[in-house]
C-alpha cells in the first residue's frame, strides 16, 4: 500500500488491517486526536463523544520529528487507541515541510500498528462548529470547553495582537478534530474504508 497518500484526502478514513480493538464489548474503543505545532504536539484521548480520558501537550526542542514520534509511540502503547485523528496537511499551504513529514511518518506508524487513521480538513472541523457560532480558533476552543467538562477551566484566554498562541491551544485544536471525528466519521465508522 502506498503510505505517501495516507494524509492527503480530507475526510479520509482508512481502516487498518484487522484491528482487534473493534471487538470490545459495551464500550467504544478509545480514539486519539493529535495536533502538531512548531513546538511539539497537543493530544486528546477519548472513549466517546463527550468522554475525555486524557489530554496534554508534548514540548520538543531538538530533533523534533524523531522525538515527537517517540513520545507518540509511548502514548499509543499506553492507550492503545482504535483510531488516530489528524488534520489534513495537504489543505494547508502554510504548514511547514517538517510537519508534513511528521504527519506522513505518523500515518506510517499507524499502519504498522494497525491503528485506523481518520484525516479531516480544517474546513470539515470548522463546518462542525459554525452551528454554535464558532469562527475563530478562540471561539472553537471555547466551544470545546463547553462540550468537554475537564477542559472548561483550561480554555486559553483571548490573546492580544502581540501575543503568541498559548501552547495548550493545541489540545483544544486536537479536541476539535476529535469532536469532528465523532460527528462526521463515527456512525459505526460510517466513512468508507480506503
Amino acid at each position: 500500500r502506498n503510505q505517501s497518500k495516507a494524509c492527503t484526502a480530507p475526510g479520509h478514513y482508512r481502516a487498518s488491517k484487522g484491528n482487534a480493538r473493534c471487538d470490545m464489548k459495551g464500550m467504544h474503543p478509545p480514539i486519539m486526536a493529535l495536533h502538531a505545532t512548531s513546538r511539539g504536539f497537543g493530544f486528546v484521548v477519548m472513549s466517546g463523544p463527550f468522554s475525555l480520558v486524557d489530554w496534554g501537550t508534548r514540548h520538543v526542542v531538538k530533533d523534533k520529528n524523531a522525538v515527537c514520534l517517540a513520545r507518540l509511540t509511548k502514548l499509543l502503547d499506553h492507550y492503545d487507541p482504535h483510531t488516530l485523528v489528524l488534520e489534513d496537511p495537504s489543505t494547508l499551504p502554510r504548514r511547514s515541510a517538517r510537519i508534513n513529514r511528521l504527519y506522513k511518518a505518523i500515518a506510517d506508524l499507524c499502519y504498522s500498528r494497525s491503528i485506523d487513521l481518520a484525516v479531516f480538513s480544517r474546513d470539515d472541523m470548522r463546518h462542525c462548529y459554525t452551528s454554535v457560532g464558532a469562527n475563530s480558533w478562540q471561539d472553537i476552543a471555547e466551544a470545546v470547553g463547553r462540550q468537554l467538562e475537564p477542559l472548561r477551566r483550561r480554555v486559553p484566554s483571548r490573546r492580544r495582537a502581540w501575543q503568541g498562541e498559548m501552547r495548550r491551544m493545541s489540545v483544544f485544536v486536537a479536541a476539535a478534530f476529535a469532536m469532528t471525528y465523532w460527528q462526521l466519521a463515527d456512525t459505526s465508522h460510517g466513512l468508507s474504508a480506503a
